[in-house]
């Protein structure tokens, strides 16, 4: 039993306030019957009655003698039903007179008429506990040491498991012939009356918490003695509409402080349960208790939101709110949908409408990495992102047998964050109460937020990867929130214009110094030991690390070769090597004939400049002019274009100069932006311009996911150089793979009948369906001359031939000769007064001769990695394409631990041999091809005005350099630079012997010293790991809180380091922002 808690009671007016209902009462001997609950707000106390008060018509009314079996059929039917005009007439609803409802009447019956079979007073540490595995299932839990007059009360053994509860029942049945359901009144006798069904035939609900340990053999050798403090009397009790009822009885537990804070749930029985249920409404939203259905629904709603029951007046028989909900919008007004996750919105169903306001209401629960220590970095946070998920829609179907189970990885720097899984929604929404919302804290203003969507196939299985978005931060405003619906993309670098679905987020930045996050662009990412700048997350499993590496680099990961990953980068390639070909050629023509006058005539000025001048220092000043030209025209083209951006303005160039001048610690000069919702004057049906009011966003809604709505076309919006009107961007219809209902559940089957979003369906199906392009790639020729560099690549083996006494090396080796005169054979250089003979290879030039066999020091495999490695070194890992980096200093590394990461993430799985085989060549070769796509990206973005951060602190500097060559004293420069270059003192710094030698490496005994100071650090880091962050996969929360601390991998055995790109240079190929304006919005925050 927990603690106790105080009492609040509501002040009332008259002294008269209850809860009342009918209930069904289960008993362990399988017997269901009928209760009148009672639960007085003012005495505090809770009375459980035989049946509902009597009405006044009726009380004198003398009881005809009947059967027993009659008598309980028409009081459970005059209990229930009766006929009301109101509600359609002729009793076509169910009646809300005996379920759970408010009553304020003072009741004066004569004990002989209505008399409670057992009252507990509020002195009594009585609690109500809820049911976790049933929805219409409650306990009223009393001490072991109360004194029951009841004779059906039952003492059973409780233990606790977290914060949930089980039961054992302390009384011995025989198991032998276990009880069915029976009938108040109706005796057993030999088993003639038991309703003896299987457990398969039972119905959901019949998994009841109380389990009975009773058997033959436990009934011979007894039970091991329970202390009194661990046993609890139960009374089992089940409400008869749905979830919300059940929800209404909590809530007035709650307000008295009655409410457990332990949940209850099943421990597996001895005895087979076989109750069957007899008391039940029909089902909901059959038309007969609908209406019903959706009053309880109303008031539960108000419930939750004002946090009390018997704080307000609501009227279960008023349907008049009930007939004025419509079927009108996306959202239905009147279809009852199960709210998930079930611990945040226990036993509740909501109308679509209501989960949908339910949704964009703030979040409740936040996980904050603020105050998280990585453990490698040490840097100043210098803002935050708030980061919340709303909603997906359309998203495939990845599992055969069932709805997608969709959950989202968000990735920001190194911190990582996993939502609650939504079972069985191709269109999940994730409500308020849910575990969605994050904050993460800023380093760098070039941070990014990766969001990946998941579809969970639970602990031990790779989850299947539905999409994911990337967006920069540097594209947000402070102050204002974003609520964007982006569409999800499968792959990196590879352009499949393929329906992956639709993400719907709400973001908000915060910057604590404006131009410190102005001026973090010049500064990369603290270098550390082993890790160097690059910016990992320690990742606690397996499944966290897959499913981050899929989150930020999507299904194409750096390794992984694919035929379709390699013709997306061929056709790349070929359209930046055309467009700068043709662009380059028409250009010089287009300054030739002044088809832009005024940039001809500039051209023409600065020539003759540099000759009437008759100097070429000129040039430099001239060159940086036309960048500085270029970068202006982007910017209002581009940069700032309202078209071009569709509503959503980035930063201006002239907020960043006074940024740059008067920025500092709170400091509030970038302003924040208000967006609306737009949505096209020809798609929407009522709307009489582009933006749309707050009351029609359900028109609105319906509209663009029924193919309305803005659709993004124009040059450069989807991809670098994308052609308007043949790359545009989907829309949200086509975006999603089945537009159907936004909360379709996978067990709904569809009944034939047109709706809405039929159309929508046929569409998204069409869009998914794209023609095959005419095949111009040459991957075929490639592909077959690559098997002739696979069979020359083989390793020749360890003895090779011997030419004339010489050991013939491999290619770019040279002759190696022995030299007699020292006393080892170590090989010497032959050196040569050619200084095109010396070659920093101790072992010479190579071999040129096709005939002489020589040694293999590096199989083409190697080359090709060593050559990708060095583009790499050569821009500084600006483009790290690396998944993860093996520390040997963290806890629990193995040997094999970077084989087991490629294969978490699929890396060296092919199912062909052959493929197997040209994967190893052509991965590398891709990866490399990568860096120098990614360089020409990095360069265009720069230009663009992608990150309105970099580019302008790149004008700055461009301008700044303009000014410093317009009065740079080139003969001064020059004449030091060629003194010290090549000045006769260096032929004395020579000759004295000033050059430094370079130094010999270490023995071995230098090793194996430090690898003893490793051995010491890493014992010591071992001990502070648990200190620090780690990110464990969504399976290990429990009712949205991180359970790491009750398990036993808290302190973790082994972390994987997932590298998480983390550049200032924009180097990703597609665009995912701005988000469709038809239904994104921006609005400014207000605390």
């Amino acid at each position: 039993m927990s603690a106790q808690q105080p009492q609040r009671r509501p002040k009332l007016e008259n002294g008269v306030l209850r809860l009342e209902g009918l209930v069904v009462e289960k008993r362990l001997t399988r017997v269901e019957t009928t209760r009148y609950l009672v639960i007085d707000f003012h005495s505090g106390s809770i009375s459980v009655y035989k049946k509902p008060p009597p009405r006044s018509e009726f009380s004198a009314m003398k009881k005809k003698s009947r059967s027993v079996p009659s008598k309980f059929f028409s009081s459970v039917a005059s209990s229930l039903t009766r006929s009301n005009s109101d509600e359609g007439g002729g009793g076509g609803h169910m009646s809300c007179e005996n379920l759970a409802h408010i009553s304020r009447q003072q009741r004066h019956f004569d004990d002989a008429v209505w008399n409670p079979k057992f009252t507990v007073t509020s002195s009594v540490d009585w609690k109500i506990r809820d049911v976790e595995n049933d929805d219409t299932m409650f306990y009223l839990v009393l001490p072991a040491d109360y004194k029951k007059q009841d004779s059906e009360a039952e003492v059973f053994s409780m233990t606790r498991v977290g914060q949930r509860v089980s039961y054992r029942s302390m009384r011995d049945i025989n198991a032998a012939s276990p009880l069915g359901a029976i009938r108040e009144g109706q005796e057993a006798v030999g088993g003639a009356d038991v309703d003896s069904k299987p457990q398969s035939f039972a119905n959901d609900n019949d998994n009841s918490s109380v389990s009975s340990s009773g058997s033959k053999k436990s009934s011979l050798f007894g039970f091991k003695r329970v202390p009194a403090e661990d046993q609890e009397i139960i009374y089992q009790f089940r409400v008869l509409l749905d979830g919300n009822e059940k929800f209404i009885w909590l809530q007035a537990a709650a307000e008295l402080g009655r409410l457990s804070n332990e949940s209850a749930i099943s421990l597996v029985s001895s005895t087979v349960d076989v109750t069957k249920k007899i008391f039940t409404l029909p089902m909901i939203g059959s038309g007969r208790s609908k209406v019903t259905a959706l009053r309880y629904a109303e008031w539960a709603r108000l419930i939750d939101q004002k946090k009390n029951v018997s704080g307000f007046e609501y009227d279960v028989h008023d349907i008049d709110n009930v007939k004025e909900m419509g079927d009108s919008g996306k959202f239905n007004s009147t279809k009852l949908v199960k709210v998930i996750p079930t611990y945040a919105y226990r036993n509740r169903r909501m109308t679509e409408k209501d989960l949908y306001n339910e949704m964009t209401t703030a979040s409740e629960k936040w996980e904050d990495f603020r105050g998280q220590k990585v453990g490698d970095r040490d840097e100043e946070v210098i803002g935050s992102l708030h980061a919340e998920v709303l909603a997906c829609h359309g998203l495939p179907k990845l599992d055969k047998l069932s709805s997608t189970d969709a959950v989202c990885y968000f990735v920001c720097g190194p911190y990582a964050f996993a939502t609650d899984v939504i079972d069985g929604f191709l269109s999940p929404v994730w409500p308020s109460k849910s575990r969605r919302a994050c904050i993460f804290p800023m380093f760098h203003a070039y941070q990014r937020l990766y969001v990946g969507v998941f579809d969970d196939d639970g602990v031990g299985q790779n989850d299947d990867f539905a999409g994911r978005v990337v967006i920069d931060m540097a594209r947000l405003r402070p102050n204002s929130v974003y609520d964007i619906f982006l569409p999800l993309r499968l792959h990196q670098n590879t352009y499949v214009r393929k329906s992956r679905g639709v993400i719907h987020l709400r973001l908000r930045v915060e910057w604590h110094n404006e131009k410190k996050a102005l001026l973090s662009y010049l500064k990369l990412p603290k270098k550390v030991k082993q890790l160097d700048n690059a910016v990992t997350l320690n990742c606690a499993d397996l499944k966290a690390f897959r499913n981050v590496v899929l989150t930020v680099q999507g299904k194409d990961v750096p390794g992984r070769y694919k035929q379709l990953v390699q013709k997306g980068l061929q056709r790349e390639m070929k359209l930046y090597k055309t467009i700068m070909k043709t662009s380059m050629k028409e250009q010089m023509k287009d300054i030739v004939l002044y088809v832009n006058p005024p940039t001809s005539f500039c051209v023409f000025l600065a020539w003759m400049h540099c000759v009437y001048s008759n100097s070429m220092a000129y040039v430099p000043v001239y060159f940086v002019a036309s960048v500085i030209a270029l970068l202006i025209r982007n910017y209002f083209n581009y940069g700032v274009d309202e078209e071009f951006n569709f509503g959503f303005h980035p930063i201006t160039l002239s907020e960043m100069f006074q940024v740059l001048l008067y920025g500092g610690p709170n400091t509030k000069i970038i302003k924040p932006i208000k967006v609306t919702r737009k949505g096209e004057a020809s798609k929407m049906k009522t709307a009489s311009n582009d933006e749309l009011d707050e009351e029609d966003e359900d028109l609105m809604h319906e509209s663009v996911f029924d193919g309305g709505g803005f659709r993004m076309d124009g040059d450069h919006m989807e991809f670098p150089w994308s052609e308007a009107g043949r790359y545009a961007k989907k829309t949200l219809s086509e975006a999603c793979v089945d537009a159907s209902a936004m909360f379709l559940e996978d067990d709904e089957e569809d009944d034939g009948k047109s709706s809405k979003f039929s159309a929508l369906r046929r569409k998204a199906s069409k869009a998914s369906l794209i023609p095959k392009a005419n095949r111009e790639d040459d991957e075929d020729d490639e592909e077959d001359e690559f098997g002739l560099m696979v069979k020359s690549s083989v390793p020749q083996a360890e003895g090779s031939e011997m030419t004339n006494g010489q050991n013939i090396g491999s290619e770019g080796e040279t002759i190696r000769r022995r030299s007699s005169l020292g006393p080892t054979d170590a090989p010497t250089i032959v050196t040569s007064t050619k200084v095109w003979k010396r070659v920093t290879d101790p072992r010479g030039l190579p071999e040129q001769d096709a005939s002489v066999m020589v040694k293999a020091r590096k199989t083409l495999k190697e080359d090709i990695i060593h050559n990708k490695d060095l583009l790499h070194k050569m821009t500084k890992r600006l483009f790290d394409d690396r998944m993860f980096i093996v520390n040997e200093e963290d806890p629990g590394h193995t040997a094999g631990e970077e084989l087991a990461l490629n294969q978490a993430v699929g890396v060296n799985k092919y199912k062909s041999p052959i493929v197997a085989k040209i994967a190893e060549y052509v991965a590398p070769g891709l990866e490399g091809l990568k860096v120098g796509l990614s360089l020409w990206r990095a360069g265009f973005n720069l230009f663009m005005w992608r990150d309105p951060f970099l580019t302008s602190i790149f004008f700055f500097g461009t301008v700044f350099l303009l000014c410093v060559l317009i009065v740079f004293p080139w003969r001064l420069f020059l004449f030091v630079v060629g003194f010290g270059a090549v000045g006769p003192q260096n032929w004395l710094i020579r000759v004295a012997g000033l050059i430094p030698q370079k130094k010999k490496s270490s023995g071995q005994g230098g090793t194996t010293k430090k690898f003893d100071n490793k051995t010491k650090k890493k014992s010591k880091k071992a001990g502070e790991q648990s200190n620090y962050f780690q990110f464990h996969n969504h399976t290990t929360t429990d009712q949205g809180i991180d359970t790491r601390e009750t398990k036993s991998h808290k302190s973790t055995h082994s972390v994987h380091r997932a590298v998480v790109p983390y550049s200032p240079l924009i180097s990703r190929r597609f665009y995912d922002w701005p988000p469709n304006p038809s239904l994104s919005k921006v609005d400014i925050y207000s605390k």
